[in-house]
Parts: C-alpha cells; sequence; structure tokens
C-alpha cells in the first residue's frame, strides 16, 4: 500500500487468505482487511514508519486480527516494512494467519494443566491401550501399587491383579470398547509386596483429536480406611441388635443403654 493506506498490490496468497479474487483489493483503503476496533492501532504503526527513519529500520510486528471478504476476523501476525519506490514510500505488510496456531497453544497449555493434575493426583491414574497395555502410570500409582512407571508401562497390569479376578480386567475392556464408562467398581489389588487391598476404580474411554477412541483412563482410590469403617459400623450395628434381644427393657430403652456405653465405657 502507499503512504496513505491504499491498497495498490496483493499477493495470491493474501487474496486467498482473505477471500477475494483477482484485482479486487487494488485501489481499496487497508481498511477493508482491518476490523473497524484496531484500525487506528494499524494507522498509527504504519504511520510511525512513515514519518520516522527509525522505527522504519527496524520494521514493526503486531499480533493483531484480519478481517476477511465474509466479515469473519481471524487472528494475525503483521510485519510491516516501508520501502522507497519511484513512486513514493510504500508499506509492505507481511501477514500470517495465527488462527491454528492459537489453537494449538491453547491445546497444549489444555494438555500441560492436565499432566500436572495427573502428575500430582493423589489417586493412581492410569492411561491404557483399548487392550489393556499400560501408557502411563502416575506417581501416586508408583506409591499405590509400590511398581515404578518404568516396571509398568508396555505391559498388562497382570502384576497387580489377583489371580482369580483377571477376568475383571476384560470385562472392564469390553464394556470401555463399546464406549461405556465403569464407575466406583470395588475390587481388590495386589501391592508389588503381595499385600492385598480393596479398590475402588472409575475405568473411562478416551478418545484423540478426531474423536477416535484410543484408550481408557483407569482412577484407583485405595479404600482400605472406607471397608474398615464399615466393617466397624456393622458391628455395632450387629452388637445393638444382639443387646435388644436379650434384654427385657424396651427397644427405645435399650438403644440408649447401649449408647451410654459407647460414649461412656467407665460406666
Amino acid at each position: 500500500m502507499d503512504a496513505s493506506g491504499v491498497i495498490r498490490f496483493v499477493s495470491r496468497q493474501a487474496e486467498l487468505l482473505f477471500g477475494y479474487d483477482g484485482d479486487d483489493l487494488g485501489g481499496q483503503p487497508i481498511e477493508t482487511l482491518i476490523p473497524e476496533p484496531v484500525c487506528k492501532i494499524y494507522e498509527e504503526y504504519w504511520r510511525q514508519g512513515c514519518t520516522d527513519s527509525r522505527a522504519r529500520a527496524r520494521g514493526l510486528d503486531l499480533v493483531r486480527s484480519g478481517r476477511r471478504r465474509d466479515g469473519n476476523w481471524f487472528s494475525a501476525s503483521i510485519n510491516l516494512s516501508h520501502v522507497d519506490t519511484r513512486h513514493g514510500l510504500s508499506v509492505i505488510a507481511e501477514v500470517r494467519d495465527m488462527t491454528n496456531y492459537h489453537v494449538a497453544e491453547e491445546d497444549r497449555r489444555r494438555l500441560d494443566l492436565l499432566a500436572a493434575i495427573v502428575e500430582y493426583s493423589d489417586d493412581a491414574i492410569i492411561g491404557t491401550t483399548l487392550d489393556g497395555i499400560v501408557l502411563s502410570w502416575n506417581p501416586a500409582a508408583e506409591r499405590l501399587y509400590g511398581y515404578s512407571s518404568q516396571e509398568m508401562i508396555g505391559k498388562f497390569p497382570d502384576a497387580v491383579t489377583p489371580k482369580d479376578r483377571t477376568g475383571e480386567i476384560q470385562a472392564i475392556l469390553a464394556k470401555i470398547s463399546a464406549g461405556q464408562s465403569v464407575k466406583h467398581f470395588e475390587t481388590r489389588r495386589v501391592r508389588k509386596d503381595g499385600t492385598l487391598f480393596p479398590v475402588s476404580l472409575t475405568v473411562s474411554p478416551f478418545c484423540d483429536a478426531d474423536g477416535v477412541m484410543t484408550g481408557a483412563s483407569v482412577i484407583a482410590r485405595d479404600i482400605t480406611e472406607q471397608e474398615h469403617a464399615a466393617r466397624y459400623a456393622r458391628s455395632l450395628i450387629e452388637a445393638e441388635e444382639r443387646m435388644h434381644r436379650a434384654s427385657p427393657l424396651s427397644t427405645n430403652t435399650g438403644r440408649a443403654r447401649f449408647f451410654a456405653c459407647i460414649w461412656h465405657p467407665s460406666q
């Protein structure tokens, strides 16, 4: 464009980027390709280059927006440079569509956040193929099972599965392959030292960027304490029922005496 901001030439690639054909842009003001809210920003930059030789020498880089022929905006990286020609000073704008770059950056930030969540989670989080082969094994899984990620990645998780429960994995994988999730499935697993312990498993399918199912995520939580608490609660209920059967007192009186024994052992 010339120093007044009138477009004198556009490349074929620019026509494709902005959605114009042939010579449609020749003679048009540069504002044709700029969203109205940022026109003044552009004007300030290119006129600065026209009047300031130092700014002209170093060039001007902008990350702003462009406007296509259909009115849609897109994120753009724009480099402005000024050239002396026989027709006077000209401004050359090199424009790059940054839409995919920003989408990729946003995806990367989401993946970084997800990776941090997995890394520092208190729950064991394991990624597997649809065949059950371990793809990822977070630090919590190392603490829970006693196996390092190096020991488990690339292998089937039979090392942590009791021999009498291997069929569970196949049943879960069949549901995952059908697009179903398995939530809070209580079972038993075994640690590296041979300790058998109860876990709650939540297994969900995950897909790639194209929506194709590629594997499963397994969240395992040790429920030993919950089992102990539930067992203790059942023992209290059973003791109360035995007291009721043995006591000639009324039900309410028997319950009151029972809880008095719990809260006041000295009595």
